[in-house]
């Protein structure tokens, strides 16, 4: 029960029992600037590296805007490079994963950003 003095309410408190949804955020690395990211930190740390990685996500973005094959969104995060976030509704199957995966290389494989 809620009141503000003149009215009051019945709120309803809503508990779930498994989340809704999942989200998966990721970088992209294409094929030719792979060697850029040291792969025993958690995120890139250069600068060079920030800036070259956060132009990658828009490239790709619109090449699957282009061909129509998926919608996955982009945002950077404070200092952080532009990642990829996708919020997964229902639960997916291990091959519409494979097929994102794939997807994603065929369209960005040749993604090289100086």
């Amino acid at each position: 029960m809620y009141s503000n003095g003149n009215l009051s309410y019945d709120l309803i408190s809503l508990s779930l029992q498994a989340p809704e949804y999942t989200n998966v955020c990721f970088w992209y690395f294409p094929p030719k600037m792979r060697d850029l990211y040291p792969w025993s930190m958690k995120e890139p740390t250069s600068e060079e590296t920030r800036r070259r990685l956060t132009r990658v996500a828009p490239l790709l973005k619109y090449r699957m805007t282009e061909k129509g094959s998926m919608m996955v969104s982009y945002q950077p995060l404070d200092t952080l490079p532009n990642f990829f976030r996708m919020a997964l509704a229902t639960p997916s199957s291990e091959e519409d994963m494979d097929w994102l995966l794939d997807e994603i290389e065929r369209l960005g494989n040749d993604i090289y950003v100086e």
